[in-house]
């Protein structure tokens, strides 16, 4: 994983945001929804495993990216973004089609924040 891929799937989550603050349950079936919030996880914790805590030439230049394009300018306003995204997949729409891939997000969104927490 490098800074431009980053960037662009940063640049993805962003838009996929504001979608879904303007229509919540944008996505067609509540399996598409749980796809595309798993890939977005998978993406924070690779993310996370290459360069949050890294001192690396790697992280400088991944950082150098993200900064330039928005404005993310070190490991704490990545870990920002991560945090305040993924909130949202702690929420319920309430409607039970959606109960059993809620409940899987619900679970890979706790298991992000414990890697998260451990450092």
């Amino acid at each position: 994983m490098d800074g431009e891929l980053s960037s662009e799937v940063l640049g993805f989550i962003q838009q996929a945001q504001m979608w879904t603050t303007q229509r919540p349950l944008f996505l067609a079936s509540p399996d598409a929804h749980l796809y595309v919030q798993s890939a977005i996880i998978f993406f924070y914790t690779q993310f996370r495993s290459s360069y949050i805590g890294e001192e690396s030439s790697k992280s400088v230049k991944v950082y150098a990216i993200l900064a330039e394009r928005w404005g993310l300018t070190g490991p704490n306003k990545v870990l920002d973004v991560i945090m305040n995204s993924s909130l949202g997949n702690l929420r319920s729409s309430g409607d039970p089609e959606w109960r059993k891939q809620e409940d899987q997000l619900v679970v890979r969104t706790l298991r992000l924040y414990t890697q998260l927490a451990s450092g």
